[in-house]
This record gives structure tokens, sequence and C-alpha cells, in this order.
């Protein structure tokens, strides 16, 4: 027997065909997509957050743990460590320390490395479960003196790039414009409310404040800062220059940069005197056109004579005034500039620092500086601030550079733009990776010597080379600051604060 079933009446099959075609209050596969991916950002986010709070937390335990470890000869140094770590949100968690006591029978020295990983949570969605941080101190009992090479990038996309300010920023800005109206006046706003600065002018204000907080009525009396503007060079002053140029003769009266050999950064004194050539006055890249290299920049490679090394000093005022005049120049030459920051750190130095003595340009109180390295009542300090990543050296060829085509030929034509009127008119001193390498070399030189160095990546591409050369010239992950626009200035405010704290405390 057959069952024969009824065909569904038109009217039912027109029902359901509208309904199979509503779209109506449907969430479609995008919107989802969204809506995980925003969730996913969110809480990105927050791991980042979470990951930053630890560090700063995490650092301020060891600082302290270090402290004191160093004035408690009679306790063991990691106990001791131990126990101020129990103050964080790190008690019970999975740490990992290493605790060095390198004291002798006259100074009591405490060094800690330390390693953590942070839980995450959305992060584990990308399938990263942790985040890794590290922290390093080292304290001596009873630190007396500073010594701070402030080595600060004023390179064409300083002067060139703008940044929005923030309400840290702004407070600062109100600040300068009460307190010092003619620093303010120097400022190159980009619009009319004032909303927007140059990555220099932002630099300006951050450095400016933190001399003015490291060089605090407790600290003044004790604390030297050389201040170290670099472009693709670094001009070294005049009576320096006449001291390392091996004649005395001038190449040219622009600007007065020597020229370092590349065994010259395999350590950090400087060469001897009357050995180095003076850098020929030129310039790559040009200024011209509508996409200038911005309203705050000089002709160069050689920062000109107004931007010479600021040469240990405590005079808060005279370093501001020679930060507000800062102007950007071309190229991007790190390594050269932490030669320098490292140079002045340096006791081999200290012949240098008589002679500047001598052309009162240096105050007699610092006529025993720099200390020796192992002196443990000093607190050595480089403080290297750049928004690139270290470029390559170039240099016109000497075959153009010479009578035939006067030096004022390079003071006006960017030898980049030259290749079709002279053909091949540059050659090139140092590659990029040379010079990378040249500065991971003297960043090593550093921490075998125990200087601490500070870094600061401004407005950098995360996982750039620049940012890794930054990253690994620290002395650990809690001394890099990578910031963008206004929170540079909380960034220099956060390292005189652990300056401060690190002079009390070692």
């Amino acid at each position: 027997m057959t069952i024969k079933f009824p065909l569904p009446h038109r009217s039912v099959m027109a029902s359901v065909s509208r309904f199979k075609d509503d779209t109506k209050g449907a969430i479609t596969a995008f919107t989802v997509g969204s809506f995980m991916s925003m969730f996913l950002a969110v809480g990105m986010g927050v791991d980042f957050i979470r990951h930053e709070a630890f560090r700063a937390e995490l650092q301020d335990a060891l600082d302290r743990g270090v402290l004191a470890a160093a004035a408690n000869g009679n306790r063991d140094p990691e106990q001791t460590i131990r126990d101020f770590l129990k103050s964080t949100n790190f008690v019970g968690q999975n740490y990992s320390i290493k605790v060095f006591d390198q004291s002798t029978l006259v100074q009591r020295k405490i060094k800690a490395q330390l390693d953590y990983a942070t839980q995450t949570m959305a992060l584990k969605l990308a399938g990263i479960d942790q985040l890794s941080i590290g922290a390093n101190a080292t304290a001596f009992q009873g630190v007396s003196d500073i010594e701070i090479s402030l080595v600060l990038d004023i390179s064409g996309s300083m002067a060139r790039e703008e940044v929005q300010t923030s309400p840290t920023l702004t407070s600062m800005l109100n600040d300068l414009q009460f307190n010092n109206p003619d620093y303010y006046s120097k400022l190159h706003f980009a619009d009319e409310d004032d909303s927007k600065l140059t990555r220099m002018d932002v630099m300006r204000v951050a450095s400016a404040d933190f001399v003015e907080e490291v060089l605090n009525a407790t600290n003044k009396g004790t604390t030297s800062i050389s201040l170290v503007p670099f472009s693709g060079q670094v001009n070294v002053g005049e009576t320096v220059f006449n001291e390392l140029h091996q004649t005395s003769v001038l190449d040219h009266n622009y600007s007065r940069c020597v020229d370092f050999t590349a065994s010259d950064y395999d350590t950090t004194a400087l060469p001897a005197s009357n050995s180095r050539n003076q850098v020929p006055h030129f310039q790559w890249f040009t200024f011209e056109g509508s996409s200038n290299r911005g309203n705050q920049a000089e002709w160069g490679w050689c920062p000109s004579n107004t931007q010479e090394i600021a040469y240990l000093s405590n005079d808060p005022v005279d370093l501001q005034n020679r930060i507000f005049d800062f102007m950007g120049h071309d190229g991007t030459g790190t390594q050269v500039g932490m030669k320098w920051g490292m140079a002045l750190l340096d006791p081999d130095s200290n012949w240098l620092v008589q002679e500047l003595i001598d052309a009162d340009e240096v105050s007699e109180d610092f006529i025993d500086r720099p200390y020796d390295f192992d002196d443990g009542g000093t607190l050595k300090v480089v403080v290297l601030m750049s928004d690139g990543r270290t470029r390559y050296q170039q240099r016109p060829s000497n075959k153009y550079y010479n009578e035939t085509y006067e030096k004022q030929y390079f003071a006006s034509n960017g030898l980049r733009s030259q290749w079709s009127t002279l053909g091949s008119t540059d050659e090139r001193t140092a590659s990029e990776n040379a010079s990378r390498q040249e500065l991971a070399d003297l960043c090593q030189l550093a921490e075998d010597e125990d200087v601490i160095v500070f870094t600061i990546g401004f407005d950098m591409t995360t996982g750039s080379d620049a940012q890794t050369d930054l990253e690994t010239c620290a002395s650990s992950q809690s001394h890099h600051f990578d910031v963008s626009g206004a929170q540079l200035a909380e960034a220099f405010s956060s390292i005189a604060v652990s300056i401060s704290k690190l002079k009390l405390t070692q």
C-alpha cells in the first residue's frame, strides 16, 4: 500500500521562502568578527597595561630591596630582597632572581637580576600566554656623586614631525608660559589652539624639566650633566676640537665635529690628541621644497656651533637655554652620541676636563671628574633618547670636496640631490649595519662598567630596528621607555625620579 502525502499549500511554501530570505535582525559573520576583533584589541590593551604596571612595581621593589641589602651587611642579601618583593603583587608568584654580593673590605656592593612572566588574558587568544619582565638593580653603600650624560636626538624628523599634546604636557606648557615666557616663545605650535607641537618642542619641554628635576636642591652640589645633542654627528666645541683635530688649520668654519675611526667604538676612551679629521660641512638630504625637513632645522650633517656639547654642568639655566635653542640637522648618528656620552663618564677623559676648566667652560668643582668606574660613591648614568634608527655615515668624495668645488657648494646642495649633476659625489664611511653594531658595542661597554643606561624610543615603530637597538642598549627592560607624543614628558620625569631614588638608595 502506498501512502501519498498531500503537497503543502502554495501559501505555506511562500511563507517558508520568505522566512529563508529574510535577513532582518540577523547577526552576520562580519559583525561577529568585528566584535571579536574589538574585544581582542581592548583585551590586549588591558594585558599591556597590566604588564607595564607590574614592571614599574617590580623595579621599584627591587631598587628598595638592594638598598636595604647594601645597607645591612649582617643579613643574607637575597633574603632581604625577597622580603621587599613580598610587598608587591608578586607574592607567591613564580619569579627567578639572581643576587651577586660583590662587596670588598672597603665597599659594600649588591647586584640583583630578576625575571618574571605575567600571565595574559586576551593575548592568549593570539597564542601569547605570557609577557616577560626583566629588572636589574645595583646598590652601593653610600653613593654621594652623580655623573649623567644626557644624549638627545636633534635629527631632521625631530624638527619636522608633529604630535598631540596631553594633560600632563599642557600643564607643563602652562607652567613654562608663566615661569619662562622666553622659552615658551621658542616653541612652534602647529595650530591656533596649541594642540600640536613638533617632536623637537616636546623634547625641549620634557628634557628641560628633567634637568630641573635632577638638579634639585638635594642633588645639585654633587651632580654633573653633560648635554650631548646629536644628528648625523656631534659638535664638540672649539676647545675640544682643537685638542682632537690633527692640525691647527680648519677645513671649514661652519661647525666642529671630529671623525671617529671604527676602532674608537671598541672603547669608551677618547682618541689621542691631534689625531682626528674634521667632518666636512655637507648635507645628504636637502631642506628645500614643500616637504622640507622642518621649520626648526639648520643645514649640516654636523650641528652648528651653537649646538655643541655642554660639558659637566650643574647649571640648570645654562643647560635649559641650550636645550631651547636646539635646531634640527641631517642624519641620525646615535652611535656618535653614545660614544661621547660614554667618553664623558670615562675617568681617562679627566685630561680633557682639565683643559675645559682652564678654558672656563667647566667648573673647578668637577676637577676630579669623571671618577673611576669602580668608585663605589659615584652613580654614572646615560640617558639616550632618539626618534629613529641609527643611520650610515655619509661623506662628500674627496675628489669633489676640494678647490674645484668650493666648500660653500656643499653648504647649499644636498649630496643626494646632486647625482645627476656631478655623478657620484659621495662615499659611505660606515654602513647602517656597522653603525648599529658600533652602538651595540658601546652599550655592552656601559654594562661592563656598571653604567646605568636609560633609553627612550620616541614615536618609534613597534618591532623596528630602532626600537630593538634601544631596548637592547638599556640596562634592563625597566630602563627602556617606548613612548608616543606627549608621553615623552612622563618618561623623562620617571627617569629623573629613578635617578634621584638611586642616589638615595645606593
